[in-house]
């Protein structure tokens, strides 16, 4: 009979030989196995060869004689070579069925093993995973803490520093900016007084002329004793060495400078022919007997510590000089002192420094060559052209005093206008004051506002500068202007609340003007309006156009926008 297998039929050896079972970890070795079938298979295939052979000698058997042997019938014959087989397969059967069942043992205590091993491993990790996370989280809020405790840290020392920083470099400024407006006005006033003793020594050589042949000679014998030399007389040989000798009525260095205006040599004199000849005031002097205690006469006055420009009286009667006494006179031209404006270089003067000079060696030839050489100089600047210069030698930032860069009285002299010369002088002869103009009233009334108005505002910019700074100093790229100012509104209102006392004051002295009682509005939209709307267009909309090219240029690149942002502050 036919007996079918779900798996590999157990009765045929090459299905046994070639049977094909599935592999676990930890089963049996493969090989073995295979031997094991393999022999089965043999096995199998002997006994289905001695099946056959015993099937042929039972027909063989069968067909020889079938009187002799008994009759074996289909049961007989199932049973006489059936029990061999079925013992076989039995046996077969058996094997199949432990290798079946140690196999599934194997594989289900290998799986078991596996799950075991898979679980305890994944357990492990967990736990190892939740301890790694719980010491990588603890690290993480220890580092935090101190990350932010040492950025606490930082941030008060860097603030501290800061503002330390900064009101060390508030005060240096606002100390420079002290010094640089007492130096601005200290210069103005030292030009005004070069300015007028240039012109005072310009309208004295153009007064000069070359002395003739006196018809009479003037007794110079002194009624009261000798006269004391107000200077010495070696000094007059050089040119350079006049050029470093400290005139009456010149600073010296170490001297606090004063402004020519509150000195006594603020009085200019009446005629511009007054200083023609130094040489007749020299013979007025030794020659008059009236003032006896006063030698010096005005070069002593000017020595004073209060007189800051040389002072030239006008001249005395001259009586008519005698004949017999020209010697006396040229020794007495010789013998005294003349003052004279230093009009050489500072390279000039640093050079006749050093130049020793012979006492000897002082002639009147020497005098002559020095006057000579002033006289060659040609005609003396203009005032506006001197005006012009000192408007460019100023700090453009800085605005100078309208009155303190006036025209003086010399150059209308200088210029042979004797009207001029008595408009421009501060007080007559007589000491009588000129009349003051409403442009002189509106000069003193404005100046002053304009000065305290320009410091305020360059304070405002600073101020802003700073700010825009540190706004650049941040890692975060500056694109647009709105980043580093407040609205334009804001911005100019800053500027114009900086300045409202002065543009009040303004106001007001405006209104003083007026005949009458003008009541004035200085609120927003007041009189001052327009002056804001000015302050605005003509300060803070170019600025603010100019520092937007600088962020448009810069491109996000906060280094080179801070550059062109100093550059537009300066």
């Amino acid at each position: 009979m036919a007996i079918s297998f779900s798996r590999p039929d157990p009765s045929s050896p090459a299905a046994v030989s070639d049977a094909a079972f599935g592999t676990s970890r930890r089963g049996f070795d493969q090989q073995e196995v295979r031997d094991f079938l393999r022999m089965v298979a043999a096995e199998l295939a002997r006994l289905q060869e001695r099946e056959r052979f015993l099937e042929r000698e039972l027909r063989a058997a069968q067909g020889t004689g079938t009187a002799t042997n008994p009759v074996i019938d289909e049961d007989t014959a199932t049973r006489l070579l059936g029990e061999e087989a079925a013992r076989i397969l039995q046996t077969a059967r058996e094997g199949s069925a432990q290798i079946k069942a140690k196999a599934e043992e194997g594989a289900a205590r290998l799986l078991r093993e596996s799950t075991e091993e898979a679980n305890r491993l994944r357990e492990q990790a967990e736990i190892e995973g939740s301890r790694r996370r719980r010491d990588a989280a603890s690290d993480a809020e220890a580092e935090l803490a101190m990350a932010k405790q040492q950025g606490r840290e930082m941030v008060e020392e860097a603030r501290s520093y800061r503002e330390r920083v900064l009101g060390e470099l508030a005060r240096r400024r606002e100390l420079a900016r002290q010094q640089i407006d007492q130096l601005i006005h200290g210069r103005d006033r030292l030009l005004q007084a070069f300015e007028r003793a240039r012109l005072v020594a310009v309208d004295v050589v153009a007064e000069l002329a070359p002395l003739s042949e006196p018809d009479e000679y003037v007794d110079l014998t002194p009624t009261t004793g000798p006269v004391p030399l107000t200077g010495p007389a070696a000094r007059l040989g050089d040119a350079s060495a006049i050029g470093s000798t400290r005139l009456p009525g010149e600073l010296a260095d170490d001297e606090p400078t004063e402004h020519p205006y509150d000195g006594a040599g603020d009085e200019m004199p009446d005629d511009p022919s007054a200083p023609a000849d130094v040489t007749a005031e020299s013979l007025d002097q030794s020659s008059d007997p009236a003032d006896p205690a006063d030698p010096a006469g005005p070069t002593a006055e000017a020595d004073e510590p209060g007189a800051d420009v040389v002072d030239y009286p006008a001249l005395a009667a001259v009586p008519e000089p005698e004949t017999d006494q020209v010697a006396i006179a040229d020794e007495s031209v010789l013998a005294t002192p003349t003052p004279v404006i230093d009009t050489t270089s500072a390279a000039e003067q640093a050079a006749g420094d050093h130049d020793e000079i012979d006492d000897d060696e002082v002639t009147a030839s020497d005098v002559d060559d020095l006057f000579a050489r002033l006289r060659a100089q040609g005609p003396p600047i203009a005032a506006d052209e001197v005006e012009e210069e000192s408007a460019e030698d100023a700090d453009p930032a800085v605005p100078v005093a309208v009155d303190d860069v006036t025209p003086l009285g010399g150059v209308g002299a200088a210029r042979g206008d004797d009207s001029a010369a008595d408009a421009d002088c501060d007080a007559d002869a007589d000491g009588a004051p000129v009349a003051e103009t409403r442009f002189n009233v509106r000069d003193a009334a404005l100046v002053p506002l304009i000065v305290a108005s320009a410091r305020k505002l360059k304070r405002v910019l600073a101020d802003e500068q700073n700010e825009v700074l540190d706004a650049l100093r941040r890692k975060e790229p500056v694109r647009h202007i709105d980043v580093l100012l407040p609205w334009e509104s804001e911005q100019s209102g800053r500027y114009g609340e900086a300045i409202s006392r002065e543009l009040a004051a303004v106001a007001q002295a405006a209104a003083a003007t007026m005949p009458g009682e003008v009541a004035l509005d200085v609120g927003p939209t007041g009189v001052l309006a327009p002056a804001r709307q000015a302050l605005a267009d003509g300060l803070v909309v170019p600025l603010r156009e100019r520092l937007s090219r600088c962020v448009e240029d810069g491109d996000g690149d906060n280094d080179v926008i801070v550059k062109r942002v100093r550059a537009v502050y300066r």
